[in-house]
């Protein structure tokens, strides 16, 4: 009531304005109650969770005893440690091993059964007949090289599977890598996507617009059908990458084996200094330059580096009218021993069973083995060499691309592609 009688009325907004700010007060100390109390609870959670995973990893270790001399145990935990995107594998690996090393760190083992491969590749449906052969391979018999007129009549007649991982769906692509990492070591299956990643390198080089360069252009091939004991193969290739296994009666044979890198190393760039095959170049100087004047001048079978490797794409390896090198029987201990390390980085590409088939032949070869060297021997100059004996050759050359182009291949003079192992089952089966 105003003081001349009139009774005045406050607008709503004004009478609603208190009541807001009051909710508004409520509202922010609540909230922050709130959140006080979840960042609380979340942080005890952690800790709780950290004590209980660090008392059960003491537990693991304490229970089981050291394992040989490099101290890694079996470790029980059903996931690897990149379980998150990974399909799951239960029951199609013929064998899954975890593995921890009382200084820390773990590895997970994971051996493929033949049948895991043809599932494998049971995931992708057949593509039409214009573009590659179907997925589920059919049975063929497998038959020993003859002419080159009846190899191509006879390929013909076997039923490839081909898998090109670009445009496939990321799980399939997952799994295709996991049988290229089936036919390689650790150290093998990291060059291999090394290179395979160069491709992105390349296309920057390049300046590729027309999508020439691509880390997914690289083609899984089945020959036959897999099986445990049967006789049956595989193929993985692209840019700088050719890997060719073979299967008879459970016994695998991976030859050839070519890696390549262009970039031979990378000088621009967020991954400027990578060296895929950077032992392969750094062993072999090393080698070389651990040779006496007179060694190194038997050794050096030519002053100008070959262009390429001899073999190239050949599918019999052979070296005719080259002239050998320098025999291993003139080197002393320390040089022998320097030789090794270079040949056993090429051994160390492939898994231990086929691992152990190339020192075997190298054990065999003994002194008959000779090492020839072309180009200078200074870094970043075009220069080639290669490791020669009765059953196997090593070959690399760095020459292409201003010396920044690198080529290498383990040659098996009978037993590449298998054939000395196909000859045994011909022989044994027909």
């Amino acid at each position: 009531m105003s003081a001349d009688g009139y009774q005045t009325t406050m607008p709503a907004r004004f009478r609603m304005y208190p009541l807001l700010v009051n909710f508004a007060e409520e509202f922010r100390a609540t909230s922050v109650r709130l959140l006080a109390y979840v960042c609380g609870v979340g942080a005890l959670a952690l800790i709780a969770a950290d004590l209980f995973s660090g008392a059960m990893i003491d537990t693991v270790e304490a229970a089981v005893p050291l394992r040989h001399r490099d101290s890694w145990t079996p470790a029980v935990r059903p996931q690897p440690a990149y379980a998150a995107p990974v399909a799951d594998f239960s029951g199609r690996s013929e064998s899954y091993e975890i593995l921890r090393h009382a200084e820390g760190g773990r590895k997970d083992i994971l051996r493929w059964s033949a049948a895991a491969l043809f599932w494998l590749f049971g995931l992708v449906k057949p593509r039409s007949r214009n573009r590659s052969a179907p997925l589920a391979p059919e049975r063929a018999a497998a038959r020993p090289a003859d002419t080159p007129k009846k190899r191509r009549g006879r390929r013909r007649r076997v039923a490839v599977a081909v898998l090109r991982t670009r445009g496939l769906i990321e799980r399939v692509v997952r799994l295709a890598l996991a049988l290229l990492s089936a036919g390689l070591s650790q150290s093998g299956f990291i060059k291999a996507t090394s290179i395979m990643s160069l491709e992105d390198v390349l296309k920057v080089i390049e300046k590729d617009t027309v999508d020439r360069r691509h880390p997914g252009k690289y083609h899984f091939s089945i020959f036959g059908t897999p099986s445990d004991q049967g006789t049956w193969g595989y193929r993985v290739e692209g840019h700088h990458v050719s890997l060719h296994f073979t299967m008879s009666k459970g016994k695998l044979a991976g030859t050839p084996t070519f890696f390549g890198a262009n970039p031979h190393e990378v000088r621009q760039g967020p991954r400027a200094g990578l060296r895929v095959l950077a032992q392969e170049e750094d062993l072999g100087r090393s080698f070389m330059q651990s040779l006496d004047a007179a060694q190194q001048k038997t050794a050096t079978v030519d002053a100008k580096a070959y262009a390429d490797i001899l073999t190239e794409a050949s599918r019999k390896a052979a070296l005719k009218g080259q002239p050998n090198g320098l025999p291993v029987s003139k080197l002393n201990a320390r040089q022998k021993a320097l030789l090794n390390d270079l040949m056993e980085e090429y051994v160390s590409n492939v898994p231990e069973s086929v691992a152990a088939q190339r020192r075997d032949q190298i054990k065999k070869a003994g002194n008959n083995m000779f090492f020839a060297w072309a180009g200078p021997v200074e870094k970043n100059q075009p220069h080639y060499y290669r490791i020669s004996s009765p059953v196997f050759l090593i070959e690399y050359d760095n020459t292409q691309n201003e010396a920044n182009h690198s080529h290498t291949v383990w040659r098996d003079y009978e037993g590449d592609f298998g054939l000395d192992m196909l000859a045994d089952h011909i022989h044994s089966s027909h």
